[in-house]
């Protein structure tokens, strides 16, 4: 209990905070919540996370994210993952948008080599995106893959009262060049330390480094740094 007490009262203090990014960096934190429930009948997870995200600059975009996916196990090491995820941008400086992405994923978990796990996730996403005042909008589509490194640091497996490291990168590639969009050519990578405090409560920090564009005609030229807060509960 004085743990989540703990992460809340961080989670709040972290979220108002306000500070100019330099250069064409922009610092951003995001703050979510995932809930999973696991249906004994027909054995598959179910997913929903809801987030918030913005950058620490003056008059700063706030986006608002509710993410429901579904999890099937196929056999003991892949998982089938199909989502969905409504995006919405408050922009002060400019018109609000909004974002419907469906997508199909694949985990497969392998190798085990010691202590660590390694995790490679792909992901195909249909991205349409709808912005205030015009009637039509535009479909993007866009591939990613991820791949993380596990390591338990106090126990030989993720138990109880474990924590962990994961280090991450991924890659992510359009397949629409018309789309206006900063995020479709991507590249990200980080770290994330978390701790699982029992069956149903694990919380992440999260570290990563997005390297993206600044503006629609640039190749890669801006790096915003990344500091994610998660609060997971399983039912």
């Amino acid at each position: 209990m004085k743990l989540r007490i703990v992460f809340v009262i961080f989670f709040i203090i972290i979220s108002q905070t306000s500070i100019k990014a330099q250069n064409s960096s922009e610092i951003q934190i995001w703050e979510n919540y995932s809930m999973r429930f696991f249906n004994k009948k027909y054995r598959f997870w179910i997913r929903n996370d809801i987030g918030l995200r913005q950058a620490l600059v003056q008059n700063p975009q706030s986006e608002y994210l509710i993410n429901p996916q579904l999890m099937f196990n196929i056999g003991s090491v892949i998982e089938f993952i199909p989502g969905v995820q409504f995006q919405y941008i408050h922009d002060p400086a400019y018109l609000n948008s909004a974002e419907i992405r469906t997508w199909q994923g694949v985990r497969l978990h392998w190798p085990n080599i010691g202590r660590v796990m390694f995790e490679h996730y792909y992901r195909f996403e249909q991205r349409f995106f709808f912005l205030e005042g015009k009637s039509d909008g535009d479909l993007g589509l866009r591939s990613r893959y991820r791949l993380d490194a596990r390591v338990p640091i106090n126990n030989k497996m993720i138990t109880e009262n474990t924590f962990y490291i994961d280090l991450r990168s991924e890659l992510y590639f359009p397949h629409d060049k018309e789309v206006v969009e900063l995020y479709a050519d991507n590249i990200r990578a980080g770290f994330n330390v978390g701790y699982n405090q029992n069956a149903k409560w694990r919380y992440h920090f999260t570290f990563l480094i997005d390297h993206t564009k600044s503006n629609i005609n640039d190749s890669r030229t801006k790096d915003n740094y990344i500091f994610s807060l998660t609060l997971r509960n399983m039912f």
